[in-house]
This record gives structure tokens, C-alpha cells and sequence, in this order.
């Protein structure tokens, strides 16, 4: 049953009494200021939910640079080595989130990591 027709039913029942147009009056009321409400909470709900990414996503950004940068240190990039390694640390750097995205699928996936003795 919606909130619609338990409306009508309540205002066909209670149509001749005035405790009837108090109710409908009410909920008249209620609506009104019920959608106002609802708007004003998921309003702020989205203004949380961007507070909330607006820090927690640099955080994780950064730790991800770190990590990556400990990564580009300890891959074996072949012949050109500490020029390939500067290279992708200054990319991670310099580009932040992208140069993340371009490290992990140009070489995360390409190169191997160097095994320590």
C-alpha cells in the first residue's frame, strides 16, 4: 500500500469531521516540509561523501607514489638502468596520478623485479 492511497483512505474516512481536515492538514504539512528535509539531508550526505574523498584520495595517492618509487628502485630496466629509473621516479612525480597509472601498466607489467642477495 502506498503512502498515496493511505492518504485518500484517510481523507474519504475522516472527510466530514474536523479531526479529519486537522489530519490532512498535517500531512499537508508534514509533506512539505518532509521533501525540504530529505533534500537538505542527501545534500548533505553528497557534500560529506566529497569532503571525505577530497581527503582520503591525495593520502592514497601519495602512498601510492611512494610505494611505486621504492618499486622503480628496485626493478632490473636492462642496459639503460639508473637513466630508466630516474626517468619513471620523475614521471611519478612530476604527473602524479597519471604518471601512477602509465608506471603500472608500462612497467609493473613489463619489467621484472630485481632480486636482492
Amino acid at each position: 500500500m502506498t503512502i498515496l492511497s493511505i492518504l485518500s483512505n484517510l481523507v474519504q474516512s475522516n472527510s466530514d469531521s474536523l479531526a479529519g481536515a486537522g489530519a490532512l492538514g498535517g500531512l499537508f504539512v508534514f509533506g512539505i516540509y518532509g521533501s525540504a528535509v530529505a533534500i537538505f539531508v542527501l545534500s548533505m550526505l553528497v557534500w560529506f561523501v566529497l569532503a571525505i574523498l577530497a581527503f582520503v584520495l591525495p593520502v592514497v595517492v601519495l602512498v601510492l607514489m611512494v610505494y611505486f618509487t621504492l618499486d622503480a628502485t628496485q626493478r632490473d630496466f636492462g642496459a639503460e638502468e639508473s637513466t630508466q629509473q630516474l626517468l619513471w621516479i620523475l614521471v611519478i612525480w612530476i604527473a602524479s596520478l597519471p604518471g601512477l597509472i602509465l608506471y603500472y601498466f608500462l612497467v609493473m607489467q613489463k619489467y621484472p623485479k630485481k632480486l636482492i642477495k
